[in-house]
């Protein structure tokens, strides 16, 4: 372990790879941040879209007369 410890400190090969492999963590960091944040964003999006969709359903005229419902499924393109 301490070999490996001085070869980064020491040599400049390993402070060039220190700093890629620091480069590529810090990308990576972001990466995943930013899926993190598009999850959450689209979770929200989706659960805004079931609540219009709730919404509609609850503001249909519910009525037992045949007639009165074929036409509501003819007017919507359902039939």
């Amino acid at each position: 372990m301490t070999f490996i410890w001085t070869w980064l400190v020491g040599s400049k090969l390993g402070r060039a790879v220190g700093m890629i492999l620091g480069v590529l963590a810090f990308a990576g960091s972001i990466f995943l941040g930013g899926r993190r944040y598009e999850k959450q964003d689209r979770k929200i999006e989706d659960l805004e879209d079931y609540v219009d969709t709730k919404e509609k359903i609850d503001d249909v005229e519910k009525s037992d007369d045949r007639d009165a419902a074929v036409e509501r499924l003819r007017d919507n393109g359902w039939l």
